[in-house]
């Protein structure tokens, strides 16, 4: 037999009551949900405003709530479609570190610092809690844990997938 305290129930109330809050703020809880590893590129296109290629250059986590979000900044290195915010933006997730609590995210995506990444995004809803300029949308595609710039501009393979993955950007619907 399973025994509620009102406690208990209350605190349920306001967790969902947070999560409700920041979904309708930065945008619906669909919104914030990530591929599915077998989702080709170009569905996580079509998903997408922009994609670049990007290095995660610094994490800042904050609680919002109950809830840790984590915005990145992120150096642009490549575009695959659409315009980012410049040659850096802010990308905000949920989940992340502060202190000694860490919370993620089933099925979201997290960065890295030094990360390279093909990141797939939309822009932040107008009015959104979290100040970023963007949010993930589609997903992301880890290219290396760590931005080497020489291995960046030199390897062969990896300009080669850029390049792929570039194609098939634009075959689901890349400007």
């Amino acid at each position: 037999m399973y025994h509620f305290s009102i406690q208990s129930l209350l605190r349920s109330v306001r967790f969902f009551s947070v999560l409700a809050a920041l979904a309708a703020v930065c945008g619906s809880p669909a919104a914030f949900a990530q591929r599915a590893p077998e989702l080709p590129v170009e569905q996580m296109s079509q998903r997408s405003e922009t994609v670049v290629v990007g290095r995660v250059v610094s994490n800042r986590s904050r609680w919002v709530g109950k809830i840790i979000v984590t915005v990145s900044e992120v150096q642009v290195l490549d575009i695959l479609k659409g315009e980012p915010a410049g040659d850096s933006f802010t990308l905000a997730w949920l989940g992340g570190r502060v202190g000694n609590f860490a919370q993620s995210v089933t099925h979201m995506e997290q960065l890295e610092e030094g990360e390279l990444a093909v990141l797939f995004m939309s822009r932040m809803p107008p009015g959104a809690i979290v100040d970023a300029q963007a949010r993930f949308a589609g997903g992301k595609i880890t290219l290396s844990n760590r931005f080497d710039p020489e291995r960046f501009t030199f390897d062969a393979r990896l300009q080669a997938a850029i390049r792929d993955i570039g194609q098939r950007v634009m075959q689901g619907g890349g400007q």
